[in-house]
């Protein structure tokens, strides 16, 4: 059924005005319950994020923490870690984000994460290639593995139906959990199943590859995980 989305992610300047307005801390600004976590070493018991850190070479795949390091002090406002900034940067998206913040942005909008199917139509727009502007994975090189960094939403090309980043940039968490959607699910609202903890990304990011941001990819992670290149954008059901 018909569903309103926004054109593009949410940006730091958007989440800036939602912290300003309810004095929200992210996930990523509080400091672990030791209690949850018996026998961690205190210095992992501080606010922290994952950043992903260029390599300069092939790593062995063996670990992801040969790309990601755990950062004390990353979150949204530092999304590098303590001393970083994102003065001049305010038309990015918001990164560092978990789930439960991408969900308490979106109630105080009066919106809410779209579902994965309302993600995949919109992403699409009417298209059966690999990638909504086609499938020659050359011209996704703009969105997706670009490097360190994001960049400005509205900065590319949008979709056919003048959504941006639909591909690349960051990962944007959907409503649903995460499951294999088999032939007896539904086909009209189709919704993930109502039990699970996993919650389902999608879009791939800057530091994916073209393979990753395909219009059908789907990845899935605890609620908790948050990381620079995740971020998400909201929607609203038709009433």
């Amino acid at each position: 059924d018909g569903f309103w989305i926004d054109r593009h992610m949410v940006t730091n300047a958007d989440f800036a005005r939602f912290v300003r307005s309810t004095k929200y801390v992210t996930l990523a600004e509080k400091a672990p319950d030791p209690k949850d976590y018996p026998g961690a070493l205190p210095e992992m018991l501080k606010p922290a994020s994952l950043v992903f850190t260029m390599t300069p070479g092939p790593v062995p795949l063996d670990t992801h923490y040969n790309w990601w390091q755990f950062v004390a002090g990353a979150n949204w406002r530092q999304p590098l870690g303590e001393g970083s900034s994102i003065k001049g940067r305010e038309d990015h998206p918001v990164v560092h984000i978990a789930y439960e913040d991408a969900q308490a942005y979106a109630d105080w909008a009066g919106k809410q994460l779209p579902t994965e199917a309302e993600w995949e139509f919109s992403c699409r727009s009417g298209t059966q290639t690999r990638w909504c502007h086609g499938d020659n994975e050359q011209e996704l090189s703009e969105y997706c593995n670009s490097g360190r960094r994001t960049h400005a939403v509205g900065e590319l090309r949008s979709n056919p139906v003048g959504l941006y980043d639909m591909h690349g940039n960051v990962w944007e968490w959907c409503q649903d959990r995460h499951a294999e959607y088999g032939r007896e699910e539904a086909t009209t609202n189709p919704l993930g199943p109502a039990l699970g903890n996993r919650r389902v990304l999608r879009g791939g990011s800057f530091n994916n590859s073209a393979q990753l941001a395909r219009s059908a990819d789907r990845i899935s992670y605890n609620p908790a995980y948050r990381y620079n290149a995740f971020g998400f954008r909201v929607a609203r059901t038709y009433p």
